[in-house]
């Protein structure tokens, strides 16, 4: 493999897939993903946070908390390393 490929697929961009939540309470906080600290590919990034976000279902718990009428909202992201 030609040097300059070897150096471009080691500087390769790692991202942390991280959760921001604005509780009911106004409070925000920030989570990552256990295991995922070090950061990963921006693929395995978005996949990860896909599945996490499936798990858990938290799009429709604020949904059904909006519907009571409570302010809370949830962002998930690739943040780089």
């Amino acid at each position: 493999m030609p040097a300059l490929v070897c150096a471009a697929l080691a500087r390769e961009s790692l991202y942390v897939p991280t959760v921001h939540i604005l509780n009911t309470k106004g409070a925000f906080e920030t989570l990552i993903l256990a295991g995922f600290e070090k950061g990963v590919s921006r693929t395995e990034c978005e996949m990860r946070l896909e599945a996490w976000d499936k798990e858990m279902n938290f799009t429709a718990t604020i949904d059904a908390l909006k519907a009571q009428g409570q302010n809370a909202s949830i962002r998930l992201e690739c943040e780089p390393k």
